[in-house]
């Protein structure tokens, strides 16, 4: 009889980090951030007493380190992305990390934090949930203020500036280490004070405080970047040319954005500032340009034009220890303003499998480029047992897809509360 394999198991108590790990963690982290200039600022509090809630941005790994240097002598218990655990399972559950199925509500995840906060602990999130696409803040989980209130707890705001542009989200092979970086931790709302306020009102200056811009902190401290490859891989964030309009022609090489569809062509200087080389500029920030794209997204969305239909190859996660199934099932994706529809056959069984991912329940979606044992851009959906990777067969942009569904969320919520 063939042995049935053990899943993931999500909800495992919570493991205090060992004390010669912790220290472990602290050497090295002092020892990562020796390497760069760096700058920490503390406002509103010199140590961390009690149960908090610490939120920070998200840029690249570089942040942990800041977390734990700013937390030192206390420590945290960390809600990290399952695809973390994979091949170190053991490890990460050991240094305080605590699994959670990325932009699905868990209700179990949310009893246990609360019960740590309760308790005293200190629970960091990254609200994002996955690096920073181009250096300006992703859209994140508004329900931070309710976990506040339901606990009783403060609020710390990390708002970390310099590690985008040290190994940017779409092409973590640079390392601009002359890029200096800098951390403001604020406790935005305090013990006494999260009594007093709503959470909406709590949530308001946990938003307020998070705002970044990378190439804007670039711009306003005058930080040269010395790279001749700052182009490479662009076409993972930047998908649609502002040009012509058309999708899956931009490509970057050296320092130069080319539309190969019109041959705009843009160059990147040492301030990451865009000039077109051969007709009018229309975006001089890598920002700028890909916020234009959400709301291009943003306008089909409202418009109910929005449809599109691709082929995908599925993968899904057995446990910590395989990891994910690469040949799980190959079908078709259809994304409209109500959300995506996955219809495929499995590989191995040749059974049918399908997937919804509606507008109403999911307000982004998580994307990935790296998972281990497959490097190809997809995106991340979960229901209450399994947890699959879709990934897109032709060149559709993940970005995109991700637009789209924060877009539709928003305007689901728009329409309900009419």
């Amino acid at each position: 009889m063939k042995k049935e394999i053990k899943k993931f198991e999500m909800h495992k108590k919570p493991i205090k980090t060992n004390p010669f790990f912790q220290l472990v963690i602290w050497i090295g982290s002092k020892i990562m951030l020796s390497t760069h200039k760096y700058k920490i600022v503390k406002e509103n509090f010199k140590k961390i007493e009690g149960g908090c809630i610490v939120v920070s941005n998200h840029m690249s790994f570089t942040d942990f380190f800041f977390l734990e240097t700013i937390l030192c002598p206390r420590r945290s218990f960390y809600i990290v992305s399952i695809d973390e655990f994979i091949g170190k399972e053991w490890l990460m559950r050991h240094i305080g990390c605590i699994p959670k199925k990325v932009h699905y509500m868990d209700m179990a995840l949310v009893r246990t934090m609360v019960r740590l906060l309760k308790k005293g602990n200190i629970v960091s999130l990254y609200p994002e949930a996955t690096y920073t696409f181009a250096g300006v803040t992703n859209e994140f989980d508004q329900g931070i203020g309710k976990l506040a209130k339901m606990a009783n707890v403060p609020v710390v705001v990390i708002r970390q500036n310099g590690n985008y542009l040290y190994t940017p989200r779409w092409h973590t092979a640079q390392k601009n280490k002359e890029v200096p970086l800098q951390a403001y931790a604020k406790m935005v709302v305090s013990q006494e004070e999260v009594k007093q306020l709503t959470d909406k009102q709590i949530q308001e200056r946990i938003n307020e405080y998070f705002e970044y811009d990378d190439y804007k902190y670039q711009r306003e401290n005058n930080i040269h970047i010395k790279n001749n490859n700052l182009a490479h891989k662009i076409d993972r964030i930047l998908y649609r040319c502002p040009h012509c309009g058309k999708e899956m022609c931009i490509e970057g090489n050296g320092n130069t954005i080319t539309c190969k569809c019109c041959n705009a062509k843009y160059n990147i200087n040492s301030l990451h500032i865009l000039n077109n080389e051969n007709g009018e500029t229309k975006f001089d920030s890598i920002s700028d340009w890909f916020l234009w794209q959400r709301d291009s997204v943003k306008q089909e969305i409202l418009n109910g034009t929005y449809n599109i239909t691709f082929p995908v190859k599925i993968s899904k996660l057995i446990n910590g220890k395989k990891g994910f199934d690469h040949n799980f099932a190959i079908g078709e994706a259809t994304q409209n303003e109500k959300g995506i529809f996955i219809t495929a056959k499995t590989i191995n069984g040749n059974e049918d499998f399908s997937f919804e991912y509606n507008e109403k329940l999911n307000s982004t979606v998580h994307l990935t480029y790296d998972v281990r044992g497959c490097q190809e851009p997809g995106f991340e959906v979960h229901n209450a047992t399994d947890s699959y990777l879709i990934y897109p067969l032709d060149k559709t942009s993940i970005i995109k897809i991700r637009f789209a569904v924060e877009e539709a969320h928003k305007k689901y919520i728009s329409i309900l509360t009419k």
